[in-house]
């Protein structure tokens, strides 16, 4: 058992690119404990001035947030140069165990020319610097911010739009569009009887959204990196719907 500050960390919980999650509590007279997480930067990235300062607004943006779904932040520090944040510790499942299938996703021809384009070392299309590891959602919004100069817009921001044009735009079956979007079915009796996966109808969907992206305006165009041809990857949504707050 080893101590960061006030915490005793007593199990690892996961292991990212860019830090590391504990287990750990924090003891206190009157045999006052509390059980918290704690995310650590990882010592091969201490060294990185741009790590420790994404790590830090990753603490103070989380910190923004006020919702009974979202772990609070507890507390932000660095002892012995070690970065750390601790957070509420929720006991129960993780997305994991929640979630027991994969979502298929029925991919539009340009999606897939997208992904051709894209050079990736493994499975996952965006990781985190290490093989077989995907991208936090918190590293792809400072991926945003800082390597693209986007702050104005979120990763659910594409989301959101995606929800919107949807909605506003065609005449696809609120249900298929949820489904597209890997929502859960709030009603237990519906979630229930419906099993299938409406793969043609989402194939559908998909296409219109590409169909729709590919005639947006020129100047809505979000420059997505490079593809191993060396050409922009061009990413199209719909500047009005485009969220900040969503």
């Amino acid at each position: 058992m080893s101590r960061l500050g006030t915490y005793e960390l007593l199990r690892p919980l996961a292991q990212g690119g860019m830090a590391e999650i504990y287990l750990a509590r924090r003891l206190g007279p009157g045999q006052f404990e509390r059980h918290v997480a704690v995310k650590v930067l990882s010592e091969s990235r201490a060294a990185d001035a741009d790590a420790c300062t994404m790590f830090l607004d990753e603490a103070r943006l989380v910190a923004m947030l006020n919702h009974q779904n979202i772990a609070s932040v507890l507390e932000v520090d660095v002892v012995d140069g070690k970065h750390y944040l601790a957070m509420e510790y929720v006991h129960g499942k993780d997305l994991r165990g929640i979630f027991d299938h994969r979502h298929t996703v029925p991919l539009s021809d340009r999606a897939i020319e997208i992904l051709a384009a894209v050079p990736r070392s493994g499975d996952y299309v965006f990781e985190n610097g290490r093989a077989g590891h995907p991208i936090s959602n918190m590293a792809m919004t400072m991926t945003l911010r800082r390597r693209m100069g986007r702050a104005d817009i979120t990763v659910h921001g594409f989301r959101s739009t995606f929800r919107d044009w949807a909605a506003e735009q065609t005449h696809h079956q609120n249900h298929v569009v949820e489904m597209a979007l890997a929502h859960t079915i709030g009603d237990k009796v519906e979630a229930a009887y419906r099993r299938g996966e409406l793969l043609d109808k989402r194939r559908e969907l998909m296409d219109d959204w590409a169909g729709y992206c590919a005639s947006a305006d020129s100047a809505n165009v979000v420059q997505g990196g490079r593809g191993r041809d060396g050409q922009a990857v061009r990413l199209r949504p719909p500047s009005p719907w485009l969220s900040t707050s969503s």
